[in-house]
């Protein structure tokens, strides 16, 4: 990371963005419950599962950004006072960060 850069500059590196909706944020239906693999909440909305090829078809097509929303209350069982987010769902999304970075695109992960 160069500190030294200034916003402009930096937004001018990230390029044409694209946005990975539908998935990380598309939020969990009742009784589907915090304990199901992450992927199932990827696909609830009709997107497909995140791959790596995906994010590289992303670069491949000009894309140097992504933005990639998240809906952590799908990990957390909050109706019974566990905020904590589980460790699943942070693994799925430390992955499709690294396969965001792996592709040489900027992230910006959305809460």
């Amino acid at each position: 990371m160069n500190e030294e850069l200034t916003a402009l500059e930096l937004t001018r590196l990230m390029g044409n963005g694209i946005n990975l909706s539908n998935t990380l944020e598309a939020y969990r239906t009742e009784g589907m419950g915090t304990k199901k693999d992450p992927k199932e909440y990827e696909v609830l909305w009709g997107q497909p599962v995140t791959t790596q090829e995906l994010m590289n078809g992303f670069k491949a097509a000009g894309f140097d950004s992504i933005r990639i929303p998240i809906a952590w209350t799908n990990a957390m069982d909050y109706d019974h006072g566990d905020y904590v987010i589980g460790k699943g769902y942070l693994d799925r999304v430390e992955t499709i960060v690294n396969w965001a970075l792996d592709a040489g695109m900027y992230v910006i992960i959305n809460d």
